[in-house]
């Protein structure tokens, strides 16, 4: 969080990068996640990518350039905000 807060981007993947190994080692991420964030982190300019939440849920976020494709959005206090 206070990586965060400081825009230190790097100090922030970097966290959430041991985040997820704490997740793998507790055995919350599966197979098919762990494949997604392996593909994730080949991405060039990836800071880091981990699953969402406990784990074994909906999704994998991942933290760097956006690939090309891909829908950017932003997240506000009061949540997700998709910009089209």
């Amino acid at each position: 969080i206070a990586a965060a807060r400081a825009q230190d981007w790097t100090g922030f993947g970097a966290a959430l990068a041991r985040y997820q190994g704490q997740m793998a080692e507790l055995g919350v991420s599966d197979e098919t996640l762990d494949r997604i964030i392996a593909d994730a982190r080949a991405m060039p300019g990836l800071l880091a990518a981990k699953i969402s939440g406990s784990g074994l849920g909906d999704c994998v976020l991942a933290l760097g350039a956006r690939p090309e494709g891909f829908t950017p959005v932003a997240v506000a206090e009061e949540g997700l905000v998709i910009d089209d």
